[in-house]
């Protein structure tokens, strides 16, 4: 009768804790499936990612009822990234592309149901961006051709067991392997080396964007925790990082993946997924081939025998307009970080400057209205991200906030101001001889006093990130003017506004 009592109680004791969200590990070329429902309104699944890490995210509906929303939260409960209907209203999928980890640490990916939906989900993670156009994992036939192969010592292709073998013999001997079916401009291209045996030493890495024998790019790492980065164009090579040591490169290590991002003129090299280095290349951005590249060392008994496995190519998923998916939250974090993660985001070229940076500066004002206190005298910005952190005292007798100014022209008194307020507003407004003529407003839960601003001004629109998050966008023609911190007040009052850790960055 006892033990009847306590199964009983058991039982009863399952029915009342409260619903539990499925927790699991998720890892990439593995995807998941689930299911949300009533019993669990959450799946949480957790990643381990290295600082500089860009990975991408996918919740798959199964099921056409089901919409699927995503989040990335780190340990102290912050939303770092998320999505919704990526392609609204055409697809219900989540997709949270780029994703780049702020610092070595686990964080969790979220999936809910948005509006209370439930159902079947499977849930991608994607080294780079979120679509896939090449995974080799060398199960068959090599689908590589060799490039000017040696007539003395000829490189060897041979697939075993799921993983490709590339071998190459003789005194500093140089050996090409160009994937047949991947061609690609902006992409993410990932590869596990499983092993490494050689003798005198061993160079290793990828070709890039090979359009012919004179114009591509080559990447390499060396036995000695080096990294290089060559440019041939027009049949002439130059080199664009000379060997170059990191602390995330174990020398003599042997098994390891190697990551390369190629976005506009820029690659930045990423190692067991930790950021590396970058460059920028002169050569015009074109697609190209990729593939493997191996030297042997300047010795008589130089050999290398290099084992790959899992070639993935990645490039960036496309609406169905074919515009690239704009980021619902951007990781605060230090002026680097913010110019890298913009950067992959596709939201400013790499032929960037940082222009202007500044710890701290102030203004006040005493009277309802705008007042400008013009920044970098003399300097004229038209394509530019403008990034700071606004602070001011609040008030009871009204609304009063902070901004920053660009394209301020005095000829006609015109400007564009992006600002937050204490009412939990914010904004970009157009200014235009006695009047703001355009703009949008919108509120937010933030503090009413404090407010992390990311303003991108290009060619045709400006976007505003409040805190990371996405705040709206204006468009407007683009014009060169001054730059400037701003104090807003909506009621008679006296604010003062500080502004710190101040960084623009521009470009032509």
């Amino acid at each position: 009768m006892r033990r009847t009592y306590v199964l009983l109680w058991l039982l009863l004791s399952a029915m009342l804790l409260p619903t539990r969200a499925q927790t699991d590990t998720l890892t990439h070329l593995s995807p998941v499936d689930g299911r949300i429902d009533t019993d669990t309104p959450e799946a949480i699944w957790t990643v381990s990612l290295r600082e500089g890490a860009m990975v991408s995210f996918w919740a798959q509906p199964l099921e056409s009822t089901f919409d699927p929303m995503l989040s990335v939260i780190n340990a102290n409960g912050d939303t770092l990234a998320s999505s919704d209907d990526y392609d609204a209203p055409f697809k219900l999928d989540a997709r949270i592309e780029g994703f780049s980890a702020p610092q070595t640490a686990q964080y969790r990916v979220v999936v809910r149901g948005a509006g209370g939906s439930t159902g079947s989900y499977r849930l991608h993670m994607l080294l780079g961006y979120s679509e896939i156009i090449l995974w080799d994992n060398f199960g068959g036939t090599p689908n590589l051709a060799l490039l000017n192969p040696s007539q003395s010592n000829p490189p060897r292709l041979t697939t075993l067991g799921g993983t490709l073998l590339f071998q190459q013999d003789g005194i500093q001997q140089t050996a090409i392997a160009l994937h047949q079916n991947a061609n690609a401009e902006t992409f993410y291209l990932s590869a596990t080396v499983k092993n490494i045996s050689y003798r005198s030493g061993w160079q290793i890495g990828f070709v890039l964007r090979y359009q012919d024998a004179d114009n591509y790019a080559t990447v390499l790492l060396n036995h000695q925790r080096n990294w290089r980065f060559v440019q041939r164009q027009d049949g002439k090579d130059t080199i664009l990082r000379d060997w170059t040591s990191h602390p995330a490169i174990i020398a003599d290590k042997t098994s390891f993946r190697l990551d390369v991002l190629a976005n506009g003129a820029s690659f930045e090299l990423l190692y067991d997924g930790q950021f590396v280095g970058s460059v920028l290349s002169p050569a015009p951005v074109r697609s190209g081939r990729i593939g493997f590249v191996i030297t042997t060392a300047n010795a008589l008994d130089g050999t290398v025998a290099a084992t790959f496995d899992d070639l993935i190519l990645t490039v960036p998923t496309r609406r169905s307009d074919s515009t690239r998916l704009r980021p619902d939250v951007l990781v605060v974090g230090s002026a680097n970080f913010m110019a890298r993660q913009l950067v992959r985001y596709g939201l400013m070229p790499p032929q960037n400057e940082q222009a202007f940076t500044l710890a701290q500066s102030d203004a006040a004002y005493n009277l309802a209205g705008v007042s400008r206190v013009p920044l970098a005298r003399g300097v004229l910005f038209d394509q530019l991200v403008f990034i700071a952190t606004a602070s001011w005292q609040g008030s009871t007798q009204g609304i009063n906030g902070c901004g920053l100014t660009a394209h301020d022209n005095s000829e006609t008194n015109s400007y564009l101001l992006a600002y937050v307020d204490s009412a939990g507003g914010h904004g970009i407004s157009l200014r235009e001889n006695d009047a703001f003529t355009r703009g949008f407003w919108g509120e937010s839960s933030r503090s009413a006093t404090r407010a992390h601003l990311t303003w991108i001004i290009q060619t045709s629109n400006t976007l505003l990130y409040v805190n990371g998050f996405f705040a709206g966008e204006l468009a407007h023609s683009s014009s060169s003017g001054r730059i400037g911190n701003a104090v807003v007040n909506f009621d008679t009052l006296n604010t003062q506004c500080t502004f710190s850790d101040l960084s623009v960055w521009r470009w032509e």
